[in-house]
């Protein structure tokens, strides 16, 4: 068994035990999709400026102060 697999049984062992475990995924709001809009397209733009960690974004956003 790995990790997946592991939290797989787990979680089914809970399930069992409880209802602790449900998810419920109510429609999202105005505001989140709008957000999710924009994080679409700012995926989708070749010209997107993208950091792999934050040091590196915040010495760009110093240096363009």
């Amino acid at each position: 068994m790995n990790e997946k697999t592991d939290f797989a049984v787990e979680t089914d062992k809970n399930k069992k035990e409880s209802n602790l475990l449900q998810i419920k995924a109510d429609d999202p709001n105005k505001e989140t999709l709008l957000a999710l809009l924009e994080s679409e397209s700012i995926s989708q733009n070749p010209d997107t400026i993208g950091y792999t960690n934050v040091e590196d974004a915040l010495r760009n956003l110093k240096n363009n102060l």
